[in-house]
């Protein structure tokens, strides 16, 4: 037999690209999930919930719009909520003496004061789809 072979080292070339390892490392981390989702299915779908809800709150913080859920405001106890908020706003409920800081989970109710500072702003909308904007240096009375 004839060896067509050359003498000393011979070395063999695989090659391994990026993509290849990103899709090795997602179908790895995807069987981890499955795995531990039919493991765990009520941490699994607990993890999953919190993950959701995050992600959500960090998407609504960016755009800049975001709205109270219904978990935050009592259903039908409100008339109006807070749609945008920039700057100083601060909320005088009907029954107390006190200002607070306005916040999208505050519900707006008949005789609370919405004020902004000079550089606030509060955009409000009511349960009959009416919107009112409080502009900068002005209080308004519900």
């Amino acid at each position: 037999m004839a060896q067509n072979r050359k003498p000393g080292v011979q070395v063999a070339w695989v090659n391994v690209t990026y993509s290849s390892v990103l899709l090795a490392v997602a179908a790895l981390v995807l069987a981890v999930a499955v795995l531990l989702h039919f493991a765990f299915p009520e941490a699994t779908n607990a993890g999953m919930q919190a993950a959701n809800h995050f992600t959500l709150d960090i998407l609504e913080k960016i755009a800049g719009n975001a709205e109270p859920t219904a978990t935050t405001v009592a259903a039908g106890a409100q008339q109006a909520h807070f749609t945008n908020l920039d700057g100083t706003v601060r909320v005088k409920k009907a029954n107390s003496s006190a200002w607070s800081k306005a916040d999208y989970s505050v519900p707006l109710e008949k005789g609370d004061v919405v004020q902004t500072a000079s550089e606030g702003l509060a955009k409000i909308v009511f349960t009959d789809g009416t919107n009112y904007t409080v502009e900068a240096g002005f209080a308004h009375r519900y």
